[in-house]
């Protein structure tokens, strides 16, 4: 209490309680073959479609949608130096693709949670993440989606044109596409100082690039600086899983809009390189050999249950 003239005393008011977030970014190698990684892309979309392609071994196809709010939330747990790092309650926020030539993609994965337990209280312990405890999916004789001549094919055509085809082909030296999601974060009495479960308080986001040499320059520099609306489609193929059936990376745009800002006049001499950038949208109506709207994503592979209820 603090004294003041005629002796009435004052309570000093205390520092406000903290109030606790997990947010962060997890970088891992894309794998062909990856249940945690195709788990975190299935949480992060929301919507999965699994499909029997027959074959022996079967293979499988999971098409995955963008939900309007995703509801899959689960615990992100990891051990480091002999500790176990466990966070309840953790969403998938974002995802990045990157690509380098003839590299394998680095995935960048945006998580929140509500905290993370490191005195083995949590539900993830280190005796419960023992290598023993986990089972590995089968692996292709190729691990990764590499960004070269014999895996990756890459095709951009004018939104209103006909089926993408082989004069469709581009030749990028790298790729980028992000998936973003706008989480709102809110606190009651239910968990504070942690937080409730996050849900959707915004539009996601879909956008990318894909960077060009000079020598590739002037039908895709023309259609940047134009600003025309494309359609686009990035697969990645391995190896065979069985028939006509092979491992598999497929992402998909109806709809996509160049972001030509900045560009630069190819006429310079300096111009070694550049990048179409741009921001995928849910088109109007289906372009040719898309029945669909929105961006989707598909892996094939030998999972024969959904991704986002597969165990890891």
């Amino acid at each position: 209490n603090v004294g003041v003239v005629g002796g009435v005393g004052l309570q000093r008011m205390g520092l406000t309680l903290s109030k606790y977030e997990l947010s962060g970014d997890i970088k891992v190698n894309g794998l062909f073959a990856c249940n945690a990684l195709s788990r975190m892309i299935a949480c992060w979309f929301g919507a999965e479609t699994t499909t029997s392609l027959g074959g022996s071994p079967t293979a499988y196809s999971h098409l995955f949608t963008i939900a309007t709010n995703s509801a899959f939330v689960g615990n992100w747990a990891y051990v480091e130096n002999l500790l176990a790092h466990d966070s309840p309650m953790t969403k998938a926020q974002s995802l990045g693709f990157d690509w380098e030539p003839g590299m394998q993609p680095v995935i960048t994965v945006g998580l929140v949670g509500k905290r993370e337990y490191t005195d083995g209280s949590g539900a993830n312990t280190t005796s419960t993440l023992t290598s023993a405890l986990v089972t590995l999916p089968t692996q292709p004789a190729t691990l990764y989606p590499v960004l070269n001549s014999a895996a990756c094919t890459v095709r951009l055509s004018t939104a209103s044109g006909g089926l993408l085809a082989d004069a469709d082909k581009v030749y990028p030296n790298k790729i980028s596409i992000q998936f973003a999601r706008k989480f709102e974060t809110y606190y009651t009495n239910r968990n504070t100082p942690y937080p409730d479960e996050p849900i959707c308080g915004g539009w996601f986001n879909v956008s990318g690039s894909i960077g060009f040499p000079t020598p590739t320059v002037v039908g895709e520099w023309t259609r940047l600086a134009a600003g025309t609306e494309t359609k686009l489609d990035v697969a990645f193929t391995g190896t065979t899983i069985s028939g006509a059936n092979a491992w598999k990376w497929l992402f998909e745009f109806p709809s996509i809009v160049p972001k030509p800002e900045g560009l630069w006049s190819p006429t310079r001499p300096d111009f070694l390189s550049y990048e179409f950038g741009f921001d995928a949208y849910s088109a109007l109506s289906n372009p040719s050999g898309m029945a669909f709207t929105l961006p989707r994503f598909t892996i094939t592979d030998t999972t024969s249950v959904n991704h986002a209820t597969n165990g890891v």
